[in-house]
């Protein structure tokens, strides 16, 4: 866990109210996240775990509760609005210096997580920017500090880092696409094999034979 002695985490979620879930992203679980607290972080402790609609809470509610926010991952609604809206709770949420973490936002699957980026940055005029992208997430800051958290990345995972480019007019680096592509790639790949292989039993048997797995 990335929590200091001195303080608290909050999470914020529908859970078992997916009456609420209009676009049925995530089956949210109170009991799978506290696993997962304990499995990742040896304990619950020090989270505040709170069930509902981010729309029912404002920056004053999260600063009140945890104070300013150092890291503030964005992985609730996939509407246009709905991240939008986070986005903005985390803008107006976080500390001198903090970052931001959207997830989905290159997801084909939920195209309005980057809409909702988009509306976020130029519609209501975020004062954050992108400054990284891995699989899966966009990092962003508020622009003076893109370039102390693109440095410590590349220092942190040099083997990772892909190139520089820029979004939305920000300067980004890219890290562990490459990689991650490449995994992604090779899974599918063997797992297409083996559906091809189940299909076949004489090349199954011969399969087994050759792997050793033959009873």
């Amino acid at each position: 866990m990335t929590l200091r002695q001195d303080e608290q985490g909050l999470a914020i979620d529908l859970f078992e109210q997916q009456d609420l879930n209009v676009d049925r992203s995530g089956r949210g679980s109170r009991s799978r996240f506290i696993e997962n607290l304990r499995k990742h972080c040896g304990s619950e402790d020090g989270v505040i775990i709170r069930a509902g609609s981010s729309t029912d809470v404002t920056v004053g509610d999260i600063r009140a509760t945890v104070g300013p926010v150092r890291l503030f991952s964005v992985d609730g609604g996939h509407t246009e609005m709905l991240t939008a809206n986070d986005l903005a709770l985390a803008a107006g949420a976080l500390a001198e210096g903090g970052i931001v973490i959207l997830d989905d936002h290159f997801n084909p699957y939920w195209p309005d997580v980057a809409a909702g980026l988009g509306r976020h940055i130029f519609v209501d005029r975020s004062p954050l920017r992108p400054f990284a992208i891995t699989p899966g997430k966009v990092f962003l800051c508020a622009p003076e500090w893109s370039e102390t958290w693109r440095d410590a990345l590349i220092k942190a995972f040099p083997t990772a880092h892909e190139k520089h480019s820029e979004m939305y007019g920000a300067p980004v680096e890219i890290l562990g696409l490459g990689r991650f592509s490449l995994r992604s790639e090779a899974d599918r790949h063997v797992s297409q094999l083996k559906a091809y292989v189940k299909t076949r039993p004489a090349l199954a048997a011969f399969a087994r034979k050759v792997t050793g797995r033959e009873e």
